[in-house]
């Protein structure tokens, strides 16, 4: 199994739009398939003059999605995403949420568990702190993206 993930949009409010929609993406190609469907997709970029360039999402027009989402669909692949709107989304509840999920990682640590672990998770609740929102919520949304694809 193979799975590729990548994100679009900045994961933060807009200051210009009454939307700010960004999302994060998977697409799960089983062993058997890849080599077809990488193929595939070189042909339908060659066909497009694009074959020495990395494709992004935002530059192909309406004909070029057709053809990569009916070139998917020949194959037993599964794509899963996840998206939130920012433009609601306040900072500073962003930044509690944050806070009180850090704090959540320790508050259960005592003396009995081994210190190795402990000093293990505060780190992680000190990384997790330090992140800006927008990288917060991009890792929740990409989190939530691997969980789902797993369970399916």
């Amino acid at each position: 199994m193979h799975i590729f993930i990548d994100e679009s949009g900045i994961f933060k409010r807009s200051s210009t739009r009454a939307w700010a929609v960004s999302c994060v993406g998977a697409l799960t190609i089983p062993d058997e398939a890849l080599h077809n469907v990488l193929n595939d997709f070189h042909m339908l970029k060659k066909g497009w003059g694009t074959e020495h360039v990395e494709i992004k999402g935002s530059d192909l027009n309406e004909k070029e999605i057709a053809d990569t989402i009916s070139l998917l669909s020949r194959y037993d692949v599964l794509f899963e995403v996840i998206g939130i709107d920012m433009q609601p989304h306040q900072d500073d509840w962003i930044t509690n949420r944050k806070m009180l999920q850090a704090r959540a990682l320790t508050e259960n640590l005592t003396d009995k568990h081994k210190q190795g672990l402990v000093e293990e998770v505060k780190a992680i609740s000190r990384s997790l702190q330090g992140l800006t929102n927008q990288l917060y919520i991009q890792s929740e949304a990409t989190f939530e993206l691997i969980h789902r694809v797993i369970q399916k």
